[in-house]
């Protein structure tokens, strides 16, 4: 969860939230990522959730290094978020053997250099996981409240990815049916502007049936945009992700 999005006690996660977790964690098992011992780096990683989920999926004795600039102290003292799980406020200065970039070069001015500089911090050989919210069409209120930039048309940020070093194996699309819901989203502020809303992952409150069905219509569509990747095809969807490993 984004800390912008954060708001008090963290109930039930928001199903997006849910099946984008298991759709990267599943994607990096089934290329092998996740099958030794190894340290994983996960840039803007908000509360440290997905961190610990992770975790929870490497082997013992690995360890999750969540790098967030907007931490605070009281983050920071706080309990982490699971065993082999740290916090940190400060750029890392070690390498790791992988690294997670979801949802995070799109809040950086200078993505370009952002993106080169995490990319310096990963062994040579080592996993890079990039995902961007996709089409600048779909530019809204919502990105305006989450600090976003811009949006990425694809082909662009997959340039930007292999110019910072990376060898992209696999990338596509994912969250169609949502990218359906976004362009009715933009085309109602285009006829009736808004104030930016702080709506987002961090306000869900609805109950566990809704909850459990919208994750579970989420993950199985996670699930086919896993296989079209798979066979080079990729549709569109509300965001796009490249997994590539460090140039040698």
């Amino acid at each position: 969860m984004d800390l912008v999005e954060r708001r008090g006690a963290v109930g039930r996660r928001h199903p997006w939230e849910v099946a984008r977790a298991g759709f990267f964690l599943s994607l990096l098992e089934s290329h092998g990522a996740l099958g030794h011992a190894s340290e994983w780096l996960d840039v803007g990683a908000g509360d440290g959730w997905l961190g610990s989920e992770l975790r929870a999926r490497l082997p013992e004795r690995s360890r999750v290094v969540c790098w967030d600039i907007n931490y605070t102290a009281d983050d920071l003292d706080a309990p982490r978020p699971g065993p082999g799980v740290e916090l940190t406020d400060r750029r890392p200065d070690q390498l790791f053997d992988g690294a997670l970039l979801l949802d995070v070069i799109e809040h950086v001015p200078d993505d370009e250099d952002f993106l080169g500089r995490v990319v310096e911090l990963v062994r040579p050989g080592g996993w890079v996981l990039v995902s961007v919210p996709a089409h600048p069409l779909l530019f809204s209120s919502h990105d305006t409240a989450l600090r976003h930039h811009r949006r990425y048309v694809p082909r662009q940020c997959a340039r930007l990815i292999e110019q910072a070093g990376i060898d992209i194996l696999v990338a596509g699309g994912v969250f169609h049916t949502l990218m359906a819901v976004r362009c009715l989203q933009v085309v109602r502020e285009r006829l009736a502007p808004r104030e930016p809303s702080s709506t987002g992952v961090g306000q869900w409150e609805h109950g566990r049936t809704l909850t459990g069905a919208l994750t579970s219509v989420l993950t199985a569509e996670t699930r086919v945009s896993a296989a079209l990747a798979r066979h080079g095809w990729g549709p569109p969807g509300l965001s796009w992700w490249a997994l590539g490993t460090r140039r040698r």
